[in-house]
């Protein structure tokens, strides 16, 4: 009894670090997490979801006329795919998306990158972009359909509508956090160089006060030849020297 209480206690420290260490990985601000556990947590949240779902239509929490169970819906999605045609509505769908993102995008980007780069082109834009940001996609519905009917041409110009203002604002933001960025990378690499010099003439300064400070009986030469030497041998002599010159 008495070895496996010894076994026992001699184990629980080693145990202690691995719980420190695990705990850390899940827990610790800001820490990369292997890529493993990237997806096995993306895909735990949908599995949640879709159980959880599953678990509220089984039990009657929700209505299944308005939300039925996901079984059901992969059930009836199979159907609309293979005997009504419904893969040509989703092509249909993707084609109306990508074709006002991309007019979107051809225009916000170069408005967005110019108003992020000269402040008078923002002052004489922003006020209009700011103006039309928050007003809602659907309230041009009706002026869409005068303007250009019920065919694609009013469901392009609404999806337009919907994504261009917010993507100007997004490359406005991206472009003067990059020119921020560039501005402090700039700085803090001339400062680096400006303490890098600093430190080279003081290094320069303790070589010379060593080959001052060397007796001559040792071969050495006075003067400033020590400045040119840079070594780890020299900076130890330069900085015996001057302490040992130092008052105290």
């Amino acid at each position: 009894m008495h070895g496996v209480q010894r076994v026992s206690q001699d184990q629980s420290p080693a145990r202690a670090p691995k719980d420190k260490r695990r705990q850390a990985l899940w827990f610790e601000y800001l820490k990369p997490i292997p890529l493993y556990w990237s997806l096995a947590l993306g895909v735990a949240v949908w599995v949640i979801f879709f159980g959880v779902w599953e678990l509220a239509a089984a039990k009657g929490w929700v209505n299944t006329l308005f939300m039925p169970p996901p079984h059901q819906v992969l059930s009836t999605l199979y159907t609309m795919i293979v005997e009504r045609g419904f893969l040509y509505d989703i092509g249909t769908s993707i084609y109306r998306i990508v074709a006002s993102f991309a007019l979107a995008c051809a225009i916000a980007i170069p408005l967005g990158v110019l108003m992020g780069s000269f402040r008078s082109v923002d002052a004489f834009f922003n006020p209009f972009v700011s103006a039309w940001r928050y007003l809602p996609a659907p309230a041009f519905i009706p002026l869409l359909l005068m303007w250009f009917g019920a065919g694609e041409g009013s469901k392009l110009a609404l999806l337009f509508i919907g994504v261009i203002f917010f993507l100007i604002t997004l490359i406005i933001d991206h472009t003067r956090a990059r020119r921020r960025s560039r501005y402090f990378r700039k700085r803090h690499c001339r400062r680096a160089s400006e303490g890098e010099a600093r430190s080279r003439r003081g290094g320069d300064r303790l070589l010379a006060a060593a080959e001052l400070c060397r007796p001559v009986g040792q071969g050495a030469r006075r003067g400033w030849r020590g400045a040119k030497a840079r070594s780890a041998s020299g900076m130890v002599r330069g900085t015996a020297c001057v302490e040992r010159l130092a008052p105290g």
